[in-house]
Parts: C-alpha cells; structure tokens; sequence
C-alpha cells in the first residue's frame, strides 16, 4: 500500500539524520511540501518531500460523477444520430472517435472503483476474521481460568500471561484497524 512507501520513506529520512554530526545542533521544520532537518544558520541539511494525499471516498465519487457525465454524452450522440440529427453516414467514424473512447474512459473508471471497494472489503474481512480468532482463544484462556480446581499455579500463571497477551493483542488489532479507517480518506494515490 502507498502508506507503506510513505512510512518507508520517513523511516530512511530519520536513519540519513542519525548518520549527521551528532555535534551540532538542528531543527526539525515542517511545510506544506516537505520535511527538513535545518542546521543553526537556517541552511537545510537534510529534506524528504511529502506525497500528495487525497480523499478515496471523494475520488469515487468524482469517479461516479464522470462516469454518469460520459454516459450522458454517450446517449444524447446515439439519439442525435437516431433521430438523424446527425449524419448517420458518419456512424462508423463517430462511433470510433468518439463513442468507444468514453466507453473505454467509463469501464476504466469503474474498474478503479471496484478495485477500491475490494481492498476495502478485504482489509474489513481480514480484520474481522482476526478478531473471531482472537475471541475464540481468549473464551478457551477464560474456559480454563474458570476450572481453577484442576489446575496447578503455575500453569494458571502461564494462561493468566497468555490471557493478557491476546488482550493486547486484541486491543492491537482493534486500534489498527481504526487507524486504517481514520487513513482510509486520505489515502496516497
């Protein structure tokens, strides 16, 4: 995901600052198109420029409202040549220059949009699917806390940590996917 590349890039911005004089003393300054490390005589030593964002849920509904606009011009060209107010001797040669580009412009839009919505589906199908297993583990750590009479200390301590863990690790799950969520408008394109 383009997300990824954006952390990577962050990622080797800071390693390149690590590698500067540790002497000397910068500034960490942010604009509206880029990252830059500043030394004390505001010269910039170090600079990552940012990826432009844009709202996905906006973008499909431009998408839709294209899509719509080019249907249109598609259909008052095929009544304009029904209704001969247009050469329909020129059918050929409009339908080539200027009913399959739209149509051609309008299954590329909508293949954009289904592309969207399936990444989105997968990524909501692949967190609930994390959640149902984690649950299942957690309700068979409570199932064996409960039966504390056939249990030693010890391994109730080990399920006690082990309980812990997929509640963190619940609560992990949980806040990735809401950051995915809040992300999800303004996705790299």
């Amino acid at each position: 995901m383009t997300n990824d590349r954006y952390h990577t890039d962050l990622v080797q911005f800071f390693s390149r600052a690590e590698k500067l004089n540790k002497k000397k003393q910068y500034k960490f300054v942010t604009e509206n198109k880029e990252f830059k490390l500043v030394d004390d005589k505001n010269v910039t030593v170090l600079r990552l420029t940012r990826r432009s964002k844009k709202d996905v849920l906006e973008e499909i509904k431009k998408k839709e409202a294209k899509i719509e606009n080019q249907m249109q011009k598609i259909l008052s060209k095929k009544y304009r040549l029904l209704f001969e107010y247009e050469d329909v001797e020129n059918y050929a040669n409009i339908f080539k220059q200027f009913i399959t580009p739209l149509e051609k412009s309008i299954q590329k839009q909508k293949k954009y949009i289904v592309s969207v919505q399936n990444e989105q589906d997968r990524e909501r199908k692949r967190y609930e699917e994390s959640l149902r297993n984690i649950n299942m583990e957690l309700e068979a750590y409570r199932e064996e806390l409960k039966n504390d009479s056939q249990v030693d200390k010890t391994r109730k301590k080990e399920f006690m940590n082990s309980y812990i863990e997929k509640q963190q690790e619940l609560y992990e799950t949980k806040t990735e996917y809401n950051i995915y969520l809040n992300t999800l408008k303004e996705t790299s394109m």
